[in-house]
């Protein structure tokens, strides 16, 4: 959440660019946001080897995302640069942030299901996840305000820091994460902690009405591929069909009149890396713009029935 500052510290406390060059930043960051989801969700799978596990991914990463978080704030009124170069070095540097935020969370939410490879497991652990995020998220929220006005902003992302540093790789050391084998012969991974095949069994009827209930809401005419399947049975390993019902409408809700936003209404962005966030967004409240004329039809139906 303190991460949210970038924006009141270039623009409002430092004014260091102007709420044009803001906006305009945050259009690119939008477009590299939606890009960096696909890249970084297949760079996530190749990391199946044995060399390259989702704790090395994270432990290489970590650095970079802390160093991120510092330079946002690293940069102040008095260094001298022009309004050009302090706009350029808002754009790089909240695309790094993002790049590094990305790699982080990709791999910490598909080290999820290696960890816990039993439906009850998932569901006990989840409930604490759930419990511990709102709890951080409130302690942000409450003590983040009080320690950018007593430490400052760049003393406030060095503790932050810290902080993020420590408990990671403290977390890293009592991880014992199960090796994924590669089978060269026919190019496939073979996961060694799979025993039960019921467990992976693909329910092509649920793929389908998800698939379903997609282009239903966003008027579309996507087909199950194979693609799809894996997204969402990547999904189900943690969440259920309801969730991404619940994600599917507030994304539909918030992007569909959205000429910019809309083109991401596909199962590549809301089925990937960041689904858990969306998830877990609050959903946006319905506008009179918001509302389509096929609601208001519907609306205008039922209230002739009520009446007739």
């Amino acid at each position: 959440m303190f991460t949210n500052y970038n924006y009141s510290y270039f623009v409002d406390d430092m004014a260091l660019i102007t709420l044009k060059q803001a906006s305009l930043a945050k259009m690119i960051f939008i477009v590299f946001d939606g890009v960096n989801d696909v890249i970084f969700g297949v760079l996530s799978d190749k990391a199946k080897h044995k060399n390259i596990s989702r704790c090395k991914w994270m432990m290489y990463t970590l650095p970079f995302y802390c160093f991120a978080l510092i330079f946002t704030y690293a940069i102040n009124k008095n260094i001298s640069l022009s309004n050009m170069q302090f706009f350029i070095y808002y754009i790089l540097i909240t695309v790094l942030f993002d790049v590094f935020s990305s790699i982080m969370f990709v791999n910490y939410n598909a080290l999820f299901t290696n960890l816990y490879t039993k439906e009850q497991e998932r569901n006990k652990v989840s409930s604490l996840m759930h419990i511990f995020e709102i709890i951080g998220i409130g302690t942000i929220f409450i003590i983040g305000p009080i320690l950018k006005e007593s430490l400052g902003y760049l003393k406030t992302s060095y503790l932050i820091s810290l902080i993020v540093i420590i408990i990671f790789y403290i977390s890293f050391l009592s991880i014992e994460e199960k090796e994924e084998v590669f089978d060269n012969k026919n190019n496939k991974h073979n996961l060694e902690i799979i025993t039960n095949k019921k467990e992976i069994e693909i329910n092509k009827k649920e793929y389908q009405d998800i698939i379903d209930y997609l282009n239903y809401k966003t008027n579309s005419n996507f087909i199950l591929i194979d693609e799809y399947k894996k997204l969402i049975a990547n999904i189900l390993k943690k969440y259920t069909i309801n969730d991404i019902k619940t994600v599917i409408d507030k994304k539909t809700s918030e992007w569909i009149n959205n000429p910019k936003m809309k083109p991401y209404l596909t199962p590549e962005t809301l089925f990937g890396p960041k689904f858990e966030r969306y998830l877990h967004q609050q959903a946006k409240a319905k506008t009179i713009q918001d509302i389509s004329l096929e609601e208001i039809r519907i609306a205008k139906e039922m209230r002739d029935k009520q009446n007739g």
